[in-house]
């Protein structure tokens, strides 16, 4: 018997696709900053941090209810380590939109945009999967495999990019920093969906 049947594990997981929500509006918000100019940036950079509060409280909210059941879902160490990676990611994209806009960064090099084209699929492919998390199967496998192909992709146009930046001898050396603290965070937030995918495949193992 699934113990998300009992109210306590239900609601933990609830909260969990309530989490995954708020990574997909921080990812949509994200797309927007992407090719915004500076003063629109600072509009969206400000609904971004709402939605990065948002999270924060969500967190807060999981963590306590997990503190005080119970009954689980999941190993208790396993609820802690997913509520974890989740804010993790909201904090990254947050941070990669405050970075456009405390540097001011002007326009984006292609290739980032195509990172934040990949945290925006990554965001939606979580967004389904915490929804299904109750019921771990084949879909989590699947999941798992295109968070890490989504991955793979996002390392090598961040190598890409570093090399295109670096290699230029007539970029202006500033320039060229600030887009690095942009992208640098947006690598990381890549590489924490897959934090992500590992550890729900890993409890799925541990499930079946």
């Amino acid at each position: 018997m699934s113990l998300s049947k009992f109210a306590p594990g239900k609601a933990v997981l609830e909260m969990f696709a309530k989490q995954a929500s708020h990574i997909v509006s921080a990812a949509e918000i994200l797309v927007q900053m992407g090719s915004a100019d500076r003063s629109t940036r600072k509009e969206l950079n400000k609904k971004l941090h709402e939605i990065e509060n948002l999270a924060d409280d969500g967190t807060h909210d999981v963590l306590q209810k997990v503190a005080h059941s119970f009954v689980l879902p999941y190993d208790r160490e396993d609820v802690y380590a997913l509520v974890s990676i989740v804010d993790d990611i909201v904090d990254l994209i947050d941070e990669a939109g405050d970075n456009m806009v405390l540097y001011r960064v002007d326009e984006l090099p292609a290739k980032a945009l195509e990172m934040i084209d990949i945290i925006a699929k990554c965001a939606a492919l979580t967004n389904d999967a915490m929804k299904l998390i109750a019921s771990m199967g084949e879909h989590t496998k699947k999941y798992a495999l295109e968070i890490n192909q989504l991955e793979n992709q996002g390392d090598i146009i961040y190598r890409k990019l570093m090399r295109e930046i670096f290699a230029d001898d007539d970029a202006n050396a500033l320039e060229v920093i600030k887009i690095k603290f942009v992208v640098d965070a947006l690598e990381a937030a890549i590489d924490s969906f897959e934090t992500l995918a590992v550890s729900i495949e890993g409890i799925a193992i541990k499930e079946s």
